[in-house]
This record gives C-alpha cells, structure tokens and sequence, in this order.
C-alpha cells in the first residue's frame, strides 16, 4: 500500500481506505485477497484512532478488526479465476476471514466471478476508417470509457466495438506445430475459416455492425442499471468503528442471495445477451481443431438440416388461458404446453399443437417457424449470430425498461430468442463453457467477459484502486494474466 498512502505530500484520510476498491485477477482461494482486506482494514483503525485521538479498547479491538475487514471485503473487493471450485473456497474463505458477532448473512458472489482476466469484451471500439481493409485485425481499439457514455457522450460516429468484430486469433491452436502434425486436415479447414470470416465487411455488413454497436451500447447502458440494482441490494449494514453518518453503505432491504443471482444469470435478460455474445467470442479463440467443420458448415449436421426443418414445418403455436388445463382424451397422445410469463408476470398455458390440429384455444395462431442449422462460415452468419442476441432493430428511447430503478422491477423483463446454431453446442469445449438454453449451453465460462461486469468498474465513477498480487503463470488453458480494464 506504500504506493497508494500519502502521496505527493498529502496525508490520506481513514475515510478513503473505505472506498479503495481491490482486485485480485487470479483469485485462486482468495489468499492475497484476503490479505489485502486485512492490510486495509487495519490501516484504516490505526488512521483513525489517530484521527479522532481515542483507541479503541484493547479487549474490543478484535471485533473491530473483524467489522472493519467484513465491510471491505463485501463492497470494495473483487477477483477473477478460470477455475469455478477455486471461486467457491475463495467465497467461502472470504466469509471466515471476515466473521464477527452479529454479522448478517453475506454474499460475496457478485464480485468473485468464474472468468478470464485477458481476454473479454472491453470498453474499446474500432473508427469506421479501421473497419477497411481488415484494418481492425492487429491494431489496438481506441477506448471508450463508460463513464464518457453515462455523462452522455454518444458513441462515436461509425464506431463498432472491438467484440462484435471476428478476431485474427479465432481458431488460434490452427497455426501451431502440433496441429498440423496431429490433424493436418482439420487444422487446415480451421485455418481456411479464420482468413475467410476475416475478410473486411462490405457496406451492407458495415451498417449492420455499426447497428449493433448502437444496440450493444444501449444494452450496456441497462446491464449498468441492473448491476446497481445488485450492487445497492446486495449490501448489509455493518457498523465500522470510527465511520460517520454518510461514510458507510446502509441499504434499507438485504435482498437475498438466491433471488440477486438467479434474476442476474437469467436467460435472455440484457446482462445474459451481451455476456453470451462476449462469451462466444472468447470461446472462438479457443475453438478445438476436430471441430472445425462445425465452423465452416461441412459437418453432418447441416447435411440433415433440411430433412429437420421440413418435419417441423407444419407446426403452429397457440396460447390457451393459464387456468385452463389441456387434457389428454383417451387414445389421443397428450398435447405439448408450456407455461409462458408476460412483462407483467401473467402467466399463459401455451400449446404446441400440429398443423391438422383444429379449434379450442380463445387466441390466434401464431405461426412458429424455426430458423434453419446455421454455420459459421461467414461474416454475415456471425452476423446473424450477434442480432439474434442484440436484435435487428434500435430500442425506442423511451422505453419502458429506463423507469426501473429496483431489483423487484427487473423480474420478469425477459424475451426469446432463436436457436439454430449447431456450431455453439461446441462452445463447451472451447475454455470450459458450460451451459444450457439459446445456445443449447449456458456460456458462463472461461472465455467470459464477466470479469468486467461484475467488477465495480462497470459501476458509473468506480475503478479500481490497487491491483493485489503479481502473480503470472499458466492455467490448464494457457494464461492468466491481469484483469484487463473497462
């Protein structure tokens, strides 16, 4: 902490070691972690009992110890590790570290995130200029920082982030040695791939990704107003010796743990979009070599494309009334439903029926067409890929969603999307992702930008204050490196 105290001949307040935001970018069970919180929690006792000239008495001092370290390592502290088992222990060990009489029931998980340090979704973007010629390809985003677009500076004319852009290192393991000897073909496919999906985007591909950085924009705009939500939710009331009133986060409601990460890690809400369009990203760097035909469409599940999409043509979708039950009559096979929450939480029974099916429900029909097996052979499929996540169109400005100001009014704010990409069911091979749902996976992995999100840097006026630990060195997929800025 030399570096950070007393700097440039001024002395620093107790107060401001309680705003220090610490990050440690490879966590693993949370040892220098936590070793940071004690360093500051302690120095923040020592500055203030100087400051007010009372010690705190010697038999109480431990307690203080343990409240002043519960309250860092709650709000102000953050990691990141490849490893879901070393998140876990580091939470848990976290929780002992920091125990103390009377202490509500904390939850550390918002800022202890399964992720990659280097390799994510920054808040960096390419000029229209770099978007010719493959100019994107090995030159350096320009940054973007998320403060200049809460302040209300618009995005860049013609700009597109660096994420919805294909990256020159997709299909990297390609170019090495060992491929090559080991599968020569498939390591040449792969290749073949990456040279075509990089190819510089014409005009039509150029408008439609610099209409997705718009959306990709707005969607970021609300991922910040769902993690304050969080961020301000998650918090718990703990008396700190020494603190005034206005020094100390003291949230009226603890909403629970349960309820905070299972309406964040929801499908389909705009946190889920982004981080699922960043999570494929990352994964494509990592794609493996014997799967590179799922890429560039010469696998055999495109082949049978066509025979799937003519069986399912001739099914429509109908919504029946929720307190209506669909009952299978005797020698007729039970009718497929599901039940289907509206914006409101109104809850529809929704019937899957044939096409020769006849009558019954009080709504239209609604024709369901699914899309065709898509590959990713392409610009225009990766394309695809993005505005099935982000959308086609740009969201109006006054939209309903900019109202929400508490967790409870995020509940339920959820829509579809299309499936259809046989080449994501791969995405768990690539880094570790894990998953289930738009993609047939949930992409939590470690080609994740999550990092990023959950750390107070995407918060408006949040940085980090000290990076804890200079450990570099390599995982089981390759690196570890330093937790990469917003």
């Amino acid at each position: 902490m030399q570096h950070r105290l007393d700097q440039d001949d001024t002395v620093t307040e107790a107060r401001e070691l309680l705003e220090w935001k610490i990050c440690e970018p490879a966590l693993g069970s949370g040892a220098f972690l936590n070793e940071a919180i004690n360093q500051v929690a302690a120095e923040y006792l020592r500055r203030r009992q100087d400051e007010l000239g009372v010690a705190i008495d010697t038999e109480k001092y431990a307690v203080e110890l343990q409240k002043a370290k519960a309250y860092i390592a709650l709000h102000n502290s953050y990691g990141v590790n490849l490893d879901d088992t070393a998140v876990e222990l580091a939470e848990v060990s976290l929780g002992l570290n920091t125990m103390h009489p009377g202490m509500g029931a904390p939850w550390f998980g918002l800022h202890l995130r399964r992720g990659n340090s280097l390799i994510g979704g920054r808040r960096e973007v390419y000029s229209a200029e770099h978007l010719k010629k493959g100019g994107w390809l090995g030159t350096t985003p320009e940054r973007f920082p998320l403060s200049e677009a809460l302040a209300g500076a618009p995005l860049p004319e013609g700009a597109v982030h660096h994420f919805l852009l294909p990256a020159k290192e997709w299909g990297a393991v390609a170019a090495e040695k060992e491929a090559k000897a080991l599968a020569p073909a498939e390591a040449k496919a792969l290749a073949a791939w990456r040279k075509a999906i990089t190819k510089s985007p014409n005009a039509t591909q150029t408008k439609r990704l610099q209409g997705l950085a718009r959306r990709a924009e707005y969607l970021w705009g609300l991922v910040v107003r769902r993690l304050e939500v969080s961020e301000r939710e998650i918090s718990r009331r703990i008396e700190v010796w020494g603190a005034e009133d206005g020094w100390l986060r003291s949230p009226e409601v603890a909403v629970p743990r349960e309820k905070v990460k299972s309406d964040l890690e929801a499908v389909d809400t705009p946190y889920w979009r982004l981080k699922t369009l960043m999570d494929a990203r990352c994964a494509l760097w990592f794609w493996p070599v014997q799967e590179a035909a799922l890429l560039d469409g010469s696998h055999e599940a495109y082949v049978r494309a066509p025979e799937v999409a003519s069986q399912s043509a001739g099914w429509t979708v109908t919504a029946a009334s929720a307190s209506a039950p669909v009952p299978a009559q005797s020698g007729v096979p039970a009718r497929e439903t599901y039940e289907s929450e509206d914006l409101f939480g109104d809850v529809q029974v929704v019937e899957v029926k044939s096409k020769g099916t006849r009558g019954g429900s009080r709504k239209e029909q609604i024709r369901g067409e699914r899309r065709p097996v898509i590959a990713l052979a392409s610009l225009d499929d990766w394309l695809d890929f993005a505005e099935s996540l982000l959308g086609t169109q740009d969201v109006a400005a006054d939209s309903l969603v900019a109202q929400f100001d508490t967790l409870m009014s995020w509940s339920g704010t959820r829509t579809s999307c299309p499936s259809g990409w046989a080449w994501s069911g791969s995405l768990r091979w690539s880094r570790g992702i894990r998953g289930r749902g738009l993609l047939g996976m949930w992409l939590s992995g470690r080609g994740s930008s999550i990092g990023s999100w959950s750390s107070g840097r995407c918060l408006p006026g949040a940085g980090m204050t000290c990076r804890w630990g200079t450990r570099l060195g390599f995982g089981r997929t390759g690196m570890r490196t330093p937790f990469w800025p917003s």
